[in-house]
């Protein structure tokens, strides 16, 4: 797959998830509130949540891409994510990793 040249020092956040609250919405609320010098993209790709975490990344502003439980593998689904990215850099976190401050990302 071909995508557009990435912005110097863009950044794409990866985060597979599935039923990721309540720890999914403190980290969706920690990303928006990083401080970057360059476009930051965030894909979630959610395997099949049913308490509401694919609504609370929509509801952030992310990118959401949806696949079947079965479909989940640890490395494929990151690679596959990785795969959608446009950004220079890749930045992969868990649903449950909670950055520490607005300065996260940038260091």
């Amino acid at each position: 797959m071909n995508h557009p040249p990435s912005t110097p020092n863009s950044v794409a956040v990866i985060i597979p998830v599935k039923n990721g609250l309540p720890y999914f919405k403190d980290v969706c609320d920690m990303l928006v509130r990083q401080v970057y010098d360059a476009p930051v993209e965030v894909i979630c790709v959610d395997s099949g949540s049913k308490d509401g975490s694919d609504a609370i990344a929509e509801a952030h502003g992310f990118r959401l891409v949806r696949i079947a439980s079965e479909e989940f593998g640890h490395g494929q689904t990151r690679n596959y994510a990785a795969s959608l990215a446009t950004s220079e850099y890749l930045a992969f976190l868990t649903h449950d990793a909670i950055p520490n401050d607005d300065q996260w990302l940038a260091r």
